[in-house]
């Protein structure tokens, strides 16, 4: 799926966030630099991923 994203493997960073009631929850991360930011500061928009299916 990272593919849809248009990420590559690098970008995307696995993170566990603790044991829920149905096991660990690990997530995928990735932050993604946006355009039209005004001088001097930085637009970004944070991604989280699930790694297990619903």
């Amino acid at each position: 799926m990272a593919g849809s994203w248009g990420l590559s493997g690098g970008r995307l960073e696995r993170r566990s966030c603790a044991d829920g009631a149905k096991g660990p929850r690990a997530y995928d991360f990735a932050v993604v630099d946006l355009a039209g930011a005004p001088a001097g500061l930085k637009r970004t928009l944070p991604i989280r991923r699930s790694t297990v299916p619903n």
